[in-house]
This record gives C-alpha cells, structure tokens and sequence, in this order.
C-alpha cells in the first residue's frame, strides 16, 4: 500500500508542516529501505504552489513517482486523501491544492494497479490550507517561500502581492503597491 502524505493545515501563528504524516498513526520507511527491499525507483520533490496561502500558509504537499524495476508484475494500492474534497483555509486562508494520483499519464486508474516493469504511478499529496489574509502575510516569509520554492514567483505575485526586482530579490515599495492594488475592491460597470 502507497500512502505518501501532504501537507499540514496551518495554526494560528504557525505555518504547517510540509509532507508530513500528521495526524495519521502510520509509519513510513526510507525511500532507500524501500527501493532495497522491492524492485522500484522512488522519486519524489515538494509539490510548489500546493501550501494553502494565508498570513500563515498551509504545508506544501509533495510529488512522488514510483517506477516498477520488476519483471515480475508489482500490485500496488493507494489510500490517498482529499482528492475529491480539499483541505480548506479559515478566517480569509485559502485551501490547499488538492491530490491526484495518475498512473502512466492517465488519471484513470483501478486501486490496485498492476504494475509492469517501467509503468509508473504519479501523486501529487493535498496542501494544507491557510490561515488568514495571504496579503497579511510578512513580506519577508513569502520570499523566503520563494527561493524555497515552496510558491512560484507567478504565485507569490498573484496571491501574495509580492514584486521583485531584476535580479530576483524582493522589492519591498513594489510590493506594499502590489498589495495595495489587490486590496481594493473592483468597481462596477
């Protein structure tokens, strides 16, 4: 059974945890036990743009790719979370960007799948969702987000209000303008 897990909903004055087993009581090998033990390749990188954004974030769910080394066919199971129904933010946070599970580039799958040597399973694990306004949140942690790469730059200007300079570094009058802008309601026709 596959059971990567995502990210931790945020707490009030605490951004979640990333890629975390949290609150689940299950224990997860080491990706080099697991490959030693079973003919796979396991890869896997945090998920950007999947932490639920607010004045503190969601936990960024993550990316794994299990690859089938087997010339024998390999069963595998899934018990993924909030593929259907996503994590959500509270008090003006926005959700989590939810799983998915793809096998082979398709998203159509069985559970189990059989695997054949070569053919691969995808996940992407849910993010946690955000607690308040992301335009609230200090200037300083979005870009440390950023050169994480925990948000994209496209996110981080978009969601969080944040401008940089030509050389990547935060430009903080671009910025505060930035969120100023996004802060003011639209007006009607």
């Amino acid at each position: 059974t596959f059971m990567p897990k995502g990210g931790m909903g945020a707490t009030g004055g605490r951004d979640g945890w990333d890629c975390t087993v949290y609150p689940t009581n299950c224990t997860m090998i080491a990706t080099e036990v697991a490959e030693t033990l079973a003919p796979i390749l396991i890869e896997h990188e945090i998920a950007q743009d999947t932490a639920g954004p607010g004045r503190e974030r969601g936990g960024s769910g993550q990316l794994v790719k299990l690859t089938s080394l087997s010339d024998d066919p390999l069963t595998l199971g899934f018990r993924p979370n909030f593929i259907e129904h996503t994590p959500i933010g509270l008090n003006g946070g926005l959700g989590g960007a939810p799983a998915f599970v793809e096998v082979n580039g398709s998203f159509e799958r069985d559970d189990p799948v059989i695997l054949k040597k070569g053919d691969f399973v995808r996940v992407r694990t849910a993010g946690g969702g955000g607690i308040g306004d992301p335009l609230e949140r200090p200037l300083e942690k979005v870009s440390q987000d950023l050169v994480a790469q925990i948000i994209s730059l496209e996110h981080a200007r978009d969601v969080y209000g944040i401008e940089v300079d030509s050389e990547g570094q935060l430009d903080v009058e671009k910025s505060i303008k930035r969120r100023m802008e996004l802060k003011m309601p639209v007006a009607a026709n």
